[in-house]
């Protein structure tokens, strides 16, 4: 789904460069670059609200050998959430229960760091 939230906004900024949508006119922004910039940030905000980061796995795999954080799927119905990677094009999931099925994944988050005091 992620791509065609980028597709979307892509063909916004390509309209608004054919509509000669100028930034300025005189000494403020001009209208039509306010509405093709509204518009745009509407997209990029429902995208970003739409998978919270997730991606569906029939969607896009991440590179091999990075660990990202994955929905598992289990034989009894229930979900849960995990780390693995992919290596050879088979999820490596440590500590399973049966069968498990990855069904979506995000990149990991940043480590924490503290704020130095100064």
């Amino acid at each position: 789904m992620q791509e065609v939230f980028e597709k979307i906004i892509k063909k916004l900024k390509e309209i608004a460069i054919q509509e000669d949508a100028p930034i300025y006119e005189g000494d403020r922004e001009s209208d039509n670059y306010i509405r093709y910039n509204n518009a745009i940030e509407a997209v990029e905000q429902v995208a970003a609200e739409y998978d919270n980061g997730w991606i569906p796995c029939n969607e896009r795999l991440p590179e091999e050998n990075i660990e990202v954080i994955v929905t598992i799927s289990e034989m009894d119905g229930g979900n849960h959430t995990s780390t693995s990677w992919l290596q050879d094009g088979v999820w490596i999931i440590k500590k399973t229960p049966l069968q498990p099925t990855v069904i979506a994944w995000k990149p990991l988050p940043e480590p924490y760091q503290s704020e130095v005091e100064g």
